[in-house]
């Protein structure tokens, strides 16, 4: 017996298929800014460390569950509220680019699902 979230089906009205990538997006934004300590680990972390964890859960997502437009749209609202709590206002484009890698990460997962 499957829950019903696990189908490669599940409805795009099944909000519930978002809560394992949204649980790693979250962890992401809000436990890797802890790490950082100086501007070398900062700039590692939010060039690469966390692009690389949108790619892959949108990848993984979007290969399952299709091409999901909220996945992108959820990207960047998790991580706005991050941006005032480790960064400033000057971190908005950060979220443009994880908006970018994450609709790659959503069209790479829809073209090899």
């Amino acid at each position: 017996m499957s829950l019903d979230i696990c189908r490669k089906d599940a409805a795009v009205g099944n909000k519930t298929i978002f809560l394992p990538y949204a649980s790693v997006l979250a962890a992401a934004y809000y436990l890797l800014p802890l790490l950082m300590n100086d501007a070398g680990s900062a700039m590692f972390i939010l060039l690469a460390c966390m692009p690389l964890i949108v790619f892959v859960s949108s990848f993984l997502c979007c290969r399952r569950h299709r091409f999901q437009w909220v996945m992108i749209v959820l990207t960047v609202v998790l991580f706005l509220p991050s941006m005032y709590f480790y960064f400033n206002a000057a971190a908005f484009g950060y979220s443009v680019y994880y908006a970018i890698v994450s609709a790659a990460g959503c069209f790479a997962g829809e073209f090899l699902s």
